[in-house]
C-alpha cells in the first residue's frame, strides 16, 4: 500500500516539475482550455437564468378581461351594474377561477393618468376611453393548455372584448430559452471534444519529447499503467487548471455584465436574473474538465505505447 502511494506521489511529482520545466508551454495550454471551457459555461448560466424565469411564469394564472362597452349589448331597462356582478358570479362558478375583481372604467382611467403622468393630456379627453375591467385569478398551477380552453371560452362570452394574459409571451420566452439550451449543449459538447484534442495535444509533445524513456521503460518489462500513470496526473492538471481559469473569467463577466444586465430588466419590468455560480457548479466544472484531461491523457499515451510495441514487434 505503501509502494502504491509513493508511486502516485512520484508520478503528481513528475507532473508538476513538467510545468515547471516548460511554464510558458504549459500555462498557454490552460489558457486556451479556459477559454475555451467558459464559452458554454456563460451559455449555460444565461440558459438556466432564462430557465429560473420561465418556471416562475410558467403557471401565471391572471387574466384580463377588457368589457364591451355596455351601451353596446345592453337594452335601456338593464342595469349595466347588474350585468357585470352577473357575469362575475358565472365566472366563479367555474371550478377553473379562483377569484374574480372588478375595475371600474373611472378607476382604471385615474390610475392610468397618475402613473403614465399624462394627467393634463388626458383630461382633454371628451370622454373616458377605457373600458371597464375584470382581473380573474385562475386555480394554480394551470397548464397551457386548458389556460388556451379557458381563454377560448372567455372570448365568446358577448360581454367580453378581449382577454389577455402571458401565455404568448410565456410560450416564446419558454422557446427561446429551450433554443439557448439545445445551443449550450452543443457548443459544450464540441469544446468538451476541444478539450480532449487539446489535452491530447498537448500530452502528446510531452510524450515524444520523453520518447526515449517510454521506450526503456517498456524494454524493462514496466507496465503501460506504470509508464502512463505520470502522463494521466499530468492531463487531469491541465483540465483542472483550465477549469478553473473558466471559472475565473466566468465570475469576471458575470461581475462585469451581470448588473447592467439586471437592471436593464428591471427598467422593462423583467423578473430575468443572471444567477451566480453555486459550488456545486464550481465542482461540476472542476471534475468533468479533470475527467476529460485524464482521458485524454490516457487515450494518448495508450495509442503511444502500442505503436511503439508494434514497431518493436516489426523488427
Amino acid at each position: 500500500m505503501n509502494n502504491l502511494i509513493h508511486r502516485h506521489r512520484a508520478a503528481v511529482g513528475d507532473a508538476l516539475g513538467r510545468f515547471a520545466r516548460v511554464p510558458i508551454s504549459s500555462g498557454l495550454t490552460i489558457v486556451i482550455l479556459g477559454f475555451a471551457i467558459s464559452m458554454p459555461l456563460l451559455l449555460y448560466k444565461l440558459t438556466e437564468s432564462m430557465n429560473r424565469v420561465a418556471e416562475k411564469y410558467q403557471y401565471a394564472n391572471t387574466m384580463i378581461l377588457f368589457l364591451s362597452p355596455l351601451e353596446d349589448i345592453s337594452s335601456p331597462q338593464t342595469d349595466s351594474g347588474q350585468e357585470i356582478r352577473n357575469l362575475m358570479l358565472d365566472l366563479l362558478a367555474s371550478p377553473r377561477i379562483e377569484d374574480v375583481r372588478h375595475i371600474p372604467r373611472e378607476q382604471a382611467f385615474d390610475e392610468f393618468k397618475r402613473e403614465s403622468g399624462l394627467s393634463g393630456i388626458l383630461d382633454r379627453l371628451p370622454n373616458n376611453p377605457l373600458p371597464e375591467i375584470l382581473m380573474v385569478s385562475t386555480v394554480e398551477n394551470m397548464d397551457a393548455e386548458n389556460m388556451k380552453m379557458l381563454t377560448e371560452r372567455l372570448e365568446r362570452i358577448p360581454l367580453v372584448a378581449s382577454v389577455q394574459h402571458d401565455r404568448i409571451w410565456r410560450e416564446r420566452f419558454q422557446a427561446v430559452a429551450s433554443l439557448f439550451q439545445n445551443i449550450s449543449l452543443v457548443i459544450g459538447a464540441v469544446m468538451g471534444l476541444g478539450v480532449l484534442l487539446i489535452a491530447g495535444n498537448t500530452v502528446q509533445t510531452v510524450v515524444q519529447s520523453r520518447g526515449e524513456e517510454v521506450h526503456l521503460l517498456d524494454q524493462l518489462g514496466a507496465t503501460s499503467l506504470f509508464i502512463a500513470r505520470p502522463f494521466l496526473y499530468y492531463g487531469l492538471i491541465i483540465g483542472i487548471a483550465g477549469a478553473l481559469v473558466a471559472l475565473v473569467l466566468v465570475v469576471i463577466c458575470l461581475n462585469v455584465f451581470g448588473e447592467p444586465v439586471n437592471r436593464l430588466a428591471s427598467l422593462y419590468g423583467s423578473d430575468f436574473r443572471i444567477q451566480p455560480f453555486a459550488l456545486a457548479d464550481w465542482a461540476k466544472v472542476i471534475l468533468a474538465s479533470g475527467v476529460l484531461g485524464w482521458a485524454a491523457a490516457g487515450l494518448t499515451v495508450a495509442a503511444y505505447i502500442r505503436r511503439l510495441r508494434i514497431n518493436a514487434s516489426g523488427r
